[in-house]
């Protein structure tokens, strides 16, 4: 996986969304989805959003330094 993937992605999540919002079913994945599974395809988008931003924080921790006593 990588940050091309990703963005692609997320494009194919977005105009899977818009291809619903139309009234048209479309496939994603293997699956053919309609306007009952809009949930499912937010829900992907936000998966790959959340990879693509661990991408472009640079795969670092949140936090660079832990102090334990």
């Amino acid at each position: 996986m990588n940050r091309a993937l990703c963005e692609k992605m997320i494009e194919a999540c977005i105009q899977a969304e818009l291809d619903v919002l139309d009234g048209k079913s479309t496939t994603f994945e293997g699956r053919t989805l309609t306007l009952e599974n809009l949930s499912d395809i937010r829900k992907a988008r936000q998966e790959w959003e959340t990879k693509l931003a661990v991408f472009q924080r640079g795969k670092r921790p949140q936090y660079a330094l832990a102090r334990f006593t």
